[in-house]
């Protein structure tokens, strides 16, 4: 085996040598097979691509070596990126592996990526070596040759047309072309373009992507060319619309400048030109003035230009032109030149007119026009129409059959609807007020058209110069009102005069009263030359004021008058020659609804027998229960042969004489006389005991038949009487409630 070798060699002296004493030393150099293998992942390589070599070292023996480093270094057109040594170190700066010691049939691997930065072909020669003699120097280099490929691609990009409309349909051709020298391998072309402009229908390659706007080839040989044609649709305007194309390759392209083109198409202006006509008064009557307004407006994406607005011949249709707003209208052709008019712009004409005609409908017609394109035609012409009224003149009037009615009566209303206009009136009609609510009952009416339910008078047409008339009965349910009965005329025809369409009349309901009286003396029988009292209670039971209200009484010749006292009003007397009072007038005056007045007279019995005192009762108001107008009192006067007291009240007073003049026959008392009448004695306060009943029956026997004592109305003075006195009216009260059970009893 190889290395360092040391002999001793020693032969005694004998027979037949000599003796024999020598040193040697000697080195065996060993001897290795050092063989190296470099490898590539890719033969073919595409510019600008990473490649990995695989450099293999392996020693064949038959010794181990020593000192083992193999030379790879990096050459021209590659760019070192890194490397995975399986032992030692790799430099990349040197290209120097150094293994150090390799056994016997052993391997290792360096593996290097680089990234190719040129074109053509690239060597790649590594060598081996070690300490130890090789046996074998053939295996100890080797070379990887690698090829950069390089293909010239060209793109070409053509639309069908060079001007379009918005909404046409556009053919974009990509041509791409390999100049070689190379085939290219995953060719890739990328589409640029506006979507929302360009809207894509279609491509004649179904390996187009159009999400994402790409083509892929997945090879192009030397000399080969593609096509692909895509189709859009326009949707925009007045601005080029471009298409652009880049075409590029995992394999290298030396020239850049034709992988990119583009095309454009031009896309012309479009606009929207809307009319809008519209007439300040609609209906309208002759002569009346009317502005026409026209807007103009650009709803379109540009501007349009060259617009120009034409109007129908307003003059044909009775329309004189009195001046327009702007100059730039043509009052002689009815053109408005507008000229330039800007995207979402707007521009008003006012023209105004005076109607020449009547009963008939004028229609203007506006229409706009301009060099530009429109996306919309329809809305390039517009028109409105006028209605020109008839005129008719309504008059209507309402008159009460009287002017003043009581409760109940019967009113006649009469409305005369005429037209005193120059055309005929539709559909007429007459409204009045609600009859019901003011307190008037419909009885009948003279046409069946009138809605007794809503008070109306559906009259239809009514010709020119014609009237027609409506009467209603009525009954009045109401009193003390004045009731105003409203009429209204109505028409779908134009009235030149509106004031006459509305009239009313008032009618006076005079207020009603029910004035009840009743009169009662204050015993029963009386004894002669007794007293006796006379109370008259006068009544109001409504509903409305009583006015002027009066009660007479006939005042007997067997009774003498001493006193009265009352709560309201006045007392007059009517006398006989001889002075003695035959009738009493008490003017009470107005009585408001339930209101009631007191009347208390004083009297003394002159004559035995029966004696009847008889009281009526009346207003100016008109009294709707006469029944209880009347009303009378009888007491039997008889003679006191015992001397006892009056059985009816035993404990009366006796009248007092005048001390002042005991003969006189009139016996008029003086003041203290009536101060001093024992009211309280005469009427105890058990007296009342119903005061409380409030409506009590009359007794019908006690009624008046009505006739009163005839004497000449001679006034006399009744000096002895009080009114407004705190203590009679307590009396007064008392005895009206007295009455009232005295006569239920």
């Amino acid at each position: 085996p190889a290395g360092k070798y040391h002999l001793y060699g020693e032969h005694f002296e004998d027979d037949y040598y000599k003796e024999i004493d020598e040193n040697n030393e000697f080195e065996i150099i060993p001897i290795v097979d050092v063989a190296i293998d470099i490898g590539s992942s890719r033969v073919n390589v595409d510019f600008n691509k990473t490649v990995k070599f695989t450099i293999k070292v392996k020693n064949n023996g038959p010794n181990n070596a020593t000192g083992v480093n193999v030379s790879a270094i990096i050459p021209e057109g590659l760019v070192y990126l890194s490397s995975v040594p399986s032992i030692g170190t790799y430099n990349p700066d040197d290209g120097t592996w150094d293994i150090g010691n390799l056994d016997v049939g052993e391997n290792q691997t360096l593996v290097i990526n680089v990234q190719t930065n040129k074109t053509g072909l690239i060597d790649y020669p590594v060598n081996v070596s070690s300490i130890e003699e090789d046996s074998n120097l053939t295996n100890n280099i080797d070379n990887k040759t690698i090829r950069v490929l390089m293909a010239d691609l060209a793109i070409t990009v053509n639309a069908s047309d060079e001007i379009v409309n918005p909404g046409d349909i556009v053919n974009w051709t990509i041509t791409v072309v390999n100049n070689g020298p190379n085939n290219a391998s995953k060719v890739l072309v990328l589409l640029d373009y506006s979507d929302e402009e360009l809207i894509y229908l279609n491509s004649s390659n179904a390996t187009f992507n159009q999400t994402e706007n790409k083509w892929e080839i997945p090879s192009l040989l030397v000399g080969d060319e593609i096509s692909i044609e895509i189709s859009t649709k326009v949707n925009s305007s007045d601005k080029p619309l471009i298409l652009k194309a880049n075409v590029s390759s995992d394999t290298y392209d030396p020239i850049e400048s034709n992988n990119y083109d583009s095309d454009s198409v031009d896309a012309l202006p479009i606009c929207d030109l809307i009319t809008k006509v519209s007439v300040s008064e609609n209906p309208v009557n002759k002569d009346d003035l009317v502005d026409w307004t026209i807007v103009v407006s650009n709803d379109g994406p540009d501007d349009a230009a060259d617009v120009i607005l034409s109007l129908s011949d307003l003059e044909s249709l009775d329309l004189i032109v009195l001046n327009a707003s702007d100059d730039s209208f043509d009052l002689d052709d009815y053109e408005w030149i507008i000229g330039n008019l800007d995207s979402g712009g707007n521009v008003s004409l006012i023209i105004t007119t005076r109607v020449n005609k009547s009963d008939d409908t004028i229609t203007v017609t506006a229409n706009v026009e301009t060099s530009t394109l429109e996306s919309d035609y329809e809305n390039n012409i517009d028109n409105e129409s006028v209605l020109i009224n008839p005129i008719c003149d309504l008059i209507i009037d309402i008159e009460a059959s009287n002017e003043t009615v009581g409760y109940g009566d019967i009113v006649d209303w009469i409305i005369v609807v005429s037209n005193d206009g120059p055309d005929d009136a539709s559909n007429v009609s007459v409204s009045l007020s609600d009859l019901e609510s003011l307190g008037l009952i419909i009885l009948n009416s003279s046409d069946d058209s009138f809605d007794l339910n809503n008070y109306e008078w559906l009259i239809g047409d009514l010709g020119s110069g014609d009237s027609v008339s409506l009467n209603i009965s009525t009954k009045a349910n109401r009193s003390n009102e004045n009731v105003t009965v409203l009429a209204d005329v109505e028409t779908s025809t134009y009235e030149s005069d509106k004031e006459n369409n509305h009239d009313n009349d008032t009618l006076e309901i005079l207020p009603i009263c029910d004035i009840s009286v009743t009169k009662i003396a204050d015993k029963n029988p009386v004894y002669l030359d007794d007293v006796v009292n006379w109370i008259i209670n006068v009544t109001n039971n409504g509903p409305d004021k009583a006015s002027e209200v009066i009660v007479n009484g006939s005042f007997p010749e067997s009774l003498e008058f001493i006193i009265y006292e009352l709560t309201k009003g006045e007392l007059e007397s009517i006398t006989d020659d001889d002075g003695n009072v035959v009738e009493l007038i008490w003017k009470v005056g107005d009585l408001e609804s339930n209101e009631s007045a007191l009347l208390v007279i004083s009297s003394k019995a002159l004559e035995e027998g029966e004696v009847v005192n008889s009281v009526s009762a009346n207003s100016s108001t008109i009294d709707m229960n006469q029944s209880n107008n009347f009303d009378s009192a009888i007491v039997d006067v008889i003679s006191n042969e015992s001397g006892e007291d009056n059985p009816d009240n035993p404990d009366g007073p006796e009248v007092p004489e005048n001390p002042d003049n005991p003969d006189n026959p009139e016996n008029d008392l003086d003041e203290d006389y009536y101060d001093e009448f024992p009211w309280d004695d005469y009427f105890p306060d058990d007296l009342f005991k119903n005061n409380d009943d409030k409506a009590l029956d009359r007794n019908s026997d006690s009624k008046s038949d009505g006739n009163h004592i005839k004497s000449p109305k001679k006034q006399i003075d009744i000096s002895k009487k009080r009114t407004g006195n705190p203590f009679a009216l307590v009396i007064l009260s008392m005895l009206a409630l007295f009455s009232l059970a005295t006569r239920k009893n």
